[in-house]
């Protein structure tokens, strides 16, 4: 995860998230979500949204838009249950 961090541009933090911006759109946004899971299972929603709950307990969500009518830019969510904010990479 830390090469997603580094190679991408922070937008902002609200109450809730931290958001960070990336290249590449869906296609990426799933890339990214594929090498993080590695061989972990993944659960498919449809509508292009699927999940995984990493070894460390991580909950990681990929879905090709975001806001009301997903509408918004693709988006890789970051859940840490240790952290306070969730991670929002929007591509």
């Amino acid at each position: 995860m830390d090469r997603l961090f580094a190679s991408s541009k922070l937008l902002g933090e609200g109450d809730f998230a931290v958001l960070y911006e990336r290249a590449g759109g869906y296609k990426q946004a799933v890339a990214d979500f594929k090498s993080m899971v590695g061989n972990g299972s993944v659960v498919d929603h449809g509508n292009g949204i699927k999940t995984a709950i990493l070894t460390d307990g991580a909950k990681l969500t990929v879905r090709p838009g975001s806001g009301a009518g997903g509408t918004g830019p693709a988006t890789l969510d970051v859940i840490r249950p240790t952290a306070e904010k969730t991670v929002k990479f929007r591509y």
